[in-house]
This record gives C-alpha cells, sequence and structure tokens, in this order.
C-alpha cells in the first residue's frame, strides 16, 4: 500500500517544484513508511512522488515513481493487483521482459502496452493510480470498481494536483482554495462528503470504477469514463439471476475462496480484523482453510456490553484455532484519539465507529503488516436491518393518504423515544424491543412517513440531517445518487434498490473511506475480498428469495459459513461497530461539545443556524432523545473547521 501525489503546472519549473513535490510527498508517510522517491519533468512541467509500503517484492525493484524502458511512461501507484501474476505471463508471452516480481512492473507495462481501458478491464484488484505519457503529454488518473482505494484531483491557481489525500493537495504553495459550502450541506446530510465532491472547491474525488485523462497540452480534463458501471452490473445480473440455489452458492462460493486466496499473497505478515460477525468470521474461515499456519485474527473489546463483541469473536477464533489478539479499551483510549481524528481524515467525516477502526489497526500493525476485513457483505446480500424497516414502511406509505402519513407523523412526534420504548413494553409485551432502541425507530420512522415517494423514503432513512436547510444559512446541496431519482436503479424491486444506492454511495464513502485512513494512518494495508469485483458482480444474480431467509438477510454467507461454525455462534443479533457516544457527550466530551457548539462560534463562522443546533444539544442533554449520531457528525465538522480555517 502506497500514497501518490503530484502536479501538473503552467508555471516555469524551477528549484520551488522538486521542494513541493517533496512536501506533497513527505505528508503521506503513513501509507508508506518504507521508502519515497520523487520523479519531475521539468520540460513538460510535470512532477510525482511516492511513498511506499512494500508489500509484494520488498526489493528496490518494485519502487517508483516507476519508468517504462523506454522512459516514456511513468506509474504512481496505491493499491494491490492481485492478478498481476498471471497479467505478467501474458505480456512475457508477447514478448515483454520483466526486472522484478511486483505488481506495479506488471501494472506499468500492461499500460504502456494495452493502454487504459484494456488494461483496466483485465486488473482485479483495490487501486489509485496516475500513468504519464510523456509523449503526447496525456495524464490518467484511475481508481477500481468499488472505490476501497482514495484518489483526489483538482485545480490551484495555475496548477493541476492529484494525491491519495487532500493533505498533498494542500502543500503546494499555490492552494487557496476555498471551502465549498455545497459540500458542506452534503456533508450535513451523509456525515460524509460522497464523491465526486471534497471540502473544497475545484477539488474532487475520483469516483468508482472511472478514470480521467488529462491533456497538459490543453489543460483540462478531455475524458471522465466509467470503464466499470454498477448500474450495468446490477441490471445485468438482476436480468440473468440464479435459478437454483444450489448452483449460486456453489458459484459464491468458489469465487469467495479464490477471492481469499488472492489477497493472502503477500511477502510480509498478515492476519485479519475479527469481529465475531458474520461476514469477518467466513473470511478468517477461508483464510485458515487455505493457510498452513494459524491466521492472526485481531479483535477490540469495550467494557460498554452493548458496544462489545470481544467475547463473541473470541469464541469465533477458538473454534476456527486461530492465533487470536484481542485488546480492551478503556473510555480514555478511545477519546484520547480525538484530537488526531482531523490529521487522519483531512476533511470531515462522522462516522463514530472511525475510533475502534483506528484502534483495531494500530493494534493489528504491531504484529501484521496486511489484515483482511469483511466489509461488503451487507450491502452485497440484503444485511442490513433498514432494508427491512425500509420494505415495512414501504406498506405504511402505500396504506395511508399523504395528509393521514402527515397527521401519525406529527403524533408520533408529541411523544419522546423513551415513551415509546414504554409503549412497547406495557401495551405490546415486549421488553426485548427497549434493547433495539425501538423508540428512536419509531421516531425515525415519523421523519419518513411524510416523504413524497419511495426514493426520498430511503433519502429520510439514510440522511443523519434530512433537511440541511434547518441548520445551514446557505444549503444548496449538489444531487447525488440518493437525491437524484434518475440514478436509481429501475424496477419495482425496493430492497434491490436500496442495496443498489448503498454500494454507490455508502460503501465507498463512508465505510471504505473509514477503514483506508484508519488503517493507512498505521501504516497497515486492509484488503477486502467480498469485494472482488467478480464477486459483486454474481451477488447481483441472487433474488430476494435466496438472500433472506426467515427474515435474516446475506443467507448465502451463512450458509456457508455453517460449514466451519456453529450456528449458534453466529445466529445473533447485529450489534454493529459502534462507541458509547452518548454517554461520552454527557459525561467527559460535554465541555469539548459545548465550546465546539458555542453560540459565538457558530455565529462568528456565519454558516450554520446556532437556534437549530442548540436545540438538538438540549434535546440530547436532557435524554428527550438520543441525537448521538447527528451531533456526533456535527462536532466532527466544528473540529475540522477549527483546525483548518
Amino acid at each position: 500500500m502506497c500514497g501518490i501525489a503530484g502536479f501538473l503546472s503552467r508555471h516555469d519549473f524551477n528549484d520551488s517544484a522538486e521542494k513541493t513535490i517533496n512536501k506533497m510527498t513527505s505528508v503521506l508517510e503513513t501509507r508508506g513508511p518504507d521508502f519515497q522517491d520523487t520523479k519531475i519533468f521539468p520540460e513538460s512541467k510535470a512532477a510525482f512522488g511516492h511513498r511506499r509500503l512494500a508489500i509484494i517484492d520488498l526489493s528496490p525493484a518494485g519502487n517508483q515513481p516507476m519508468l517504462s524502458p523506454c522512459k516514456r511512461y511513468t506509474l504512481v501507484f496505491n493499491g494491490e493487483i492481485y492478478n498481476h501474476l498471471e497479467i505478467k505471463e501474458r505480456l512475457i508471452s508477447e514478448g515483454e521482459t520483466f526486472h522484478g516480481n511486483s505488481d506495479s512492473e506488471a501494472l506499468l507495462i500492461a499500460l504502456s502496452n494495452w493502454g487504459i481501458e484494456p488494461t483496466l478491464e483485465k486488473l482485479n484488484g483495490m487501486f489509485a493510480f496516475v500513468f504519464w505519457d510523456n509523449q503526447e503529454k496525456n495524464l490518467f488518473l484511475a481508481r477500481d470498481r468499488m472505490g476501497i482505494k482514495p484518489l483526489y484531483y483538482g485545480f490551484c491557481g495555475k496548477n493541476f494536483v492529484f494525491g491519495s489525500e487532500l493533505k498533498a493537495l494542500k502543500q503546494h504553495p499555490d492552494f487557496k482554495n476555498s471551502l465549498n459550502l455545497e459540500s458542506m450541506a452534503l456533508y450535513m446530510r451523509h456525515n460524509t462528503i460522497p464523491a465526486p465532491w471534497s471540502i473544497y472547491e475545484r477539488v474532487f474525488q475520483l469516483r468508482a470504477g472511472c478514470y480521467i485523462r488529462f491533456s497538459a497540452k490543453r489543460f483540462e480534463i478531455t475524458r471522465l469514463k466509467h470503464y466499470w458501471d454498477l448500474t450495468d452490473v446490477a441490471r445485468t445480473g438482476i436480468q440473468h439471476a440464479f435459478k437454483s440455489f444450489e448452483n449460486a452458492q456453489n458459484t459464491l462460493e468458489n469465487q469467495l475462496e479464490e477471492s481469499v486466496k488472492l489477497r493472502m499473497q503477500a511477502d510480509v505478515p498478515y492476519g485479519a480484523f475479527l469481529s465475531g460477525g458474520i461476514d469477518s468470521s467466513l473470511i478468517i474461515s477461508l483464510m485458515q482453510k487455505n493457510s498452513i499456519e494459524k491466521v492472526k485474527t485481531f479483535t477490540i473489546g469495550f467494557d460498554h456490553a452493548q458496544y462489545n463483541e470481544a467475547e463473541d469473536a473470541k469464541k469465533i477464533a477458538q473454534r476456527l484455532e486461530t492465533n487470536h489478539h484481542e485488546l480492551y479499551l478503556s473510555d480514555k483510549d478511545a477519546l484520547d484519539i480525538i484530537p488526531s481524528l482531523q490529521t487522519i481524515y483531512d476533511q470531515p467525516f462522522g462516522d463514530s465507529s472511525q475510533l475502534p477502526t483506528f484502534l483495531v489497526s494500530k493494534m493489528a500493525r504491531e504484529h501484521v503488516t496486511v489484515c483482511l476485513s469483511g466489509d461488503g457483505g451487507d450491502e452485497l446480500f440484503s444485511g442490513y436491518d433498514r432494508y427491512n424497516w425500509g420494505l415495512y414502511t414501504l406498506k405504511w406509505y402505500k396504506s395511508f393518504s399523504p395528509v393521514s402519513r402527515c397527521l401519525i407523523s406529527d403524533f408520533i412526534k408529541l411523544f419522546p423515544p423513551s415513551f415509546w420504548d414504554v409503549f412497547a413494553k406495557v401495551f405490546f409485551f415486549l421488553p426485548a424491543l427497549q434493547k433495539k432502541r425501538i423508540g428512536e425507530k419509531i421516531h425515525k420512522l415519523a421523519n419518513i412517513l411524510p416523504a413524497a415517494h419511495k426514493y426520498n423514503m430511503y433519502r429520510a432513512m439514510c440522511s443523519q440531517w434530512n433537511y440541511p436547510e434547518d441548520i445551514m444559512k446557505k444549503n444548496s446541496e449538489p444531487l447525488t445518487v440518493l437525491t437524484d431519482e434518475e440514478n436509481w436503479l429501475s424496477g419495482d424491486d425496493y430492497r434491490k434498490q436500496m442495496q443498489f444506492i448503498d454500494q454507490l454511495l455508502y460503501l465507498p464513502d463512508d465505510l471504505l473511506h473509514k477503514v483506508d485512513r484508519a488503517s493507512m494512518a498505521n501504516a497497515l494495508e486492509v484488503r477486502v475480498p467480498l469485494l472482488d469485483h467478480n464477486v459483486v458482480e454474481t451477488s447481483w444474480r441472487f433474488s430476494n428469495s435466496m438472500n433472506i431467509e426467515k427474515k435474516k438477510g446475506k443467507n448465502p454467507l451463512r450458509k456457508i459459513l455453517s460449514k466451519y461454525v456453529p450456528d449458534e455462534l453466529i445466529n445473533k443479533p447485529k450489534m454493529g461497530f459502534g462507541v458509547p457516544i452518548r454517554d461520552w457527550l454527557n459525561g467527559p466530551l460535554k465541555e469539548w461539545a459545548s465550546d465546539l457548539m458555542s453560540k459565538e462560534r457558530l455565529q462568528k463562522q456565519d454558516i450554520f443556524i446556532p437556534e437549530s443546533i442548540h436545540e438538538v444539544w438540549k434535546a440530547h442533554q436532557s435524554g428527550r432523545k438520543n441525537n448521538q449520531e447527528i451531533l456526533w457528525g456535527f462536532l466532527m465538522m466544528q473540529d475540522w473547521l477549527d483546525k483548518n480555517t
């Protein structure tokens, strides 16, 4: 895993160009602590930098920036090409020679020989790379199909800049880009900034499955294209759905095992994150099956029972006989990370599981350089509870008139969530529902019911602030796949439509963004077997009836896992990877939060409406409503503004 950076300029290059590219590259040290180098083309006014985390071929033959033998092409690459040996064999059969065994060299020679699109179509991996043609003066930027690895690009002054993280771009002396208020409105909705936007004007994130061509001669982007489009994948999969569950299951199991084996390739120690859930347990089962040694597994535990999966993970580890490592964290361990979050994430990011993800990465890095994770199972195989809630809500939506739905919504909001918890217990004799925060879910339902149509319903379900205009003075919000119904998957299958939106938005812009920054801040590479594009394409061929059994999602993954782990160890309520934000905001973080939300600070910023923010804060402090998620997201925005403006 690595960090890449660079720029093209309209200015004449001088001594400052070398200083600039070194600064841009140096700030990515944690992404690549093993080696740093740069390459400058003064006549082309182009500069490239690379930080290396050596994983495959640890020799200098894998160092970058890497030049082709003819010196025409240059590559800076972040990620792994898992089928690089297959690509290398084909290139050798075509007469090419190699000087090392790195996947970087295989990628460079493939691009040099086959061109950008034919090469991208053949790659199996996670990657973000920049490929420079010094003869034609064309620059290509590309990102992997599912958006596992990040890549930012844009303009500052008379420069086109790019890098793995925003902190690299900000090192350019001409970077004076202003804040993008539209992106801030998006953040209020999502607790993250979805691609292609960034927190800065004129700076963008390359979308998953896309590449761009930038012409240095014309000094403009001349092409932005999907080389792999999830819309086409989903439609094709649904049209060619499996007719036999047995055939579907065998296909998936074979692909998953092959995906895991490919991701176990490394010249450094590797292991896996183990949460105790279905996805990570399955990945580790397949790893252990294909390993002659005990797989190293890593789990974080909390003293708060409702957030602690460590005991479940330990039972799984014992069953699979892994070399298990666990670390129980105090509140102080997690809280101590908060001051560094804005450095790690570069732009506002409000998913509170960023804390345990960072800490489990830190622990794992003490033992290994590579970890496999189970991310993606919920999105691919319908694992989220909100998909069931979405379908239930759709029935309500169809059963009542718009006026009736609004009246029901208003009635629900008359009483706090705690009232509905008691109501469920007393009148329906369902005390177990209290553990599922039923009152909060009923209030969520109240926010969804007034929606004008089903697209708005899922938007309300997925939004932190469903109406950013309620808290922002300027709130123009660009369309995303969530807010623009034209981006929705066609047809009447609402469950598939929800999965589609999550794969396009929540998965790359929240989950994968979180894992990349948290792991790379610890110089740890994380690989995601479930997001092998072959597995993703196959997942769309599973019907809802195949994915769901007894109202539980991820049935195909459960069936495979049952070959390795008894049902009683995996058939338990989904917990998630959370932390006790509610308790912290009412306790050790109360003063910090109050200061970031002070009336004076908000008035000085002149971005947010203080009264609206304070109303939410007071409701949380009084216990009337648990606003931990939207408050944490807002505090992360405030903390970022405090340190970056």
